[in-house]
């Protein structure tokens, strides 16, 4: 079975707080990937690693907290991932499974930028140990309203799609998108995307 994007969802608060929740549509199906990215709207606080969950990146920077997640779903996972903030923030939660070939593999490579301020960005290059066809994800928070456009994965918009992105509510908003592409070369990946205002 080809690998494949089965739902996915973004939780936003409306204000502050040291919750994080985002409730996918349907409980996720046994031995599928799920992937959470998790952002606040302030560059000191915490991002607890949700119970059975293995944390693949953290940053805190330029105004944000992000934190990135993995997990393999169990036979009776729950439609509703919650995460714990140290500190109460704006925050957005974005949650997405995965089917197919290749997801009950660990994720094995991740890679990050930091930005002070651009209107457009480039990821490091990351180098997948697997083979196979595999899925590549990119992930982008920013402080504030901002929208996302343009994003590529190796150069191209083929394939890729712009899964969720929104931003949080309170006075200072944290702005997120995850995209995604299922790739079936061997090799690298870059995440190019532009950002407005």
């Amino acid at each position: 079975m080809a690998a494949a994007r089965v739902q996915s969802v973004i939780g936003l608060s409306s204000a502050a707080g040291t919750t994080a929740t985002a409730t996918l549509a349907s409980a996720p199906t046994q031995n599928n990937l799920l992937y959470a990215r998790c952002a606040t709207n302030s560059a000191g606080n915490t991002i607890n690693t949700p119970g059975g969950w293995t944390q693949v990146y953290h940053r805190q920077a330029n105004g944000t907290t992000d934190s990135v997640f993995w997990k393999i779903a169990g036979a009776s996972e729950s439609a509703t991932l919650s995460i714990t903030l140290n500190t109460s923030d704006n925050w957005t939660l974005t949650v997405v499974e995965y089917s197919g070939a290749g997801v009950g593999a660990n994720v094995d490579v991740s890679g990050d930028e930091a930005e002070a301020s651009a209107a457009t960005f480039t990821t490091p290059t990351v180098n997948p140990d697997d083979s196979v066809e595999r899925i590549v994800v990119c992930g982008v928070s920013i402080q504030g309203t901002r929208t996302y456009s343009t994003q590529l994965v190796n150069g191209s918009a083929t394939g890729v799609t712009d899964v969720q992105q929104g931003q949080s509510g309170g006075t200072t908003k944290v702005s997120t998108d995850v995209w995604d592409r299922v790739v079936a070369n061997t090799g690298t990946d870059t995440f190019n995307g532009t950002v407005t205002p």
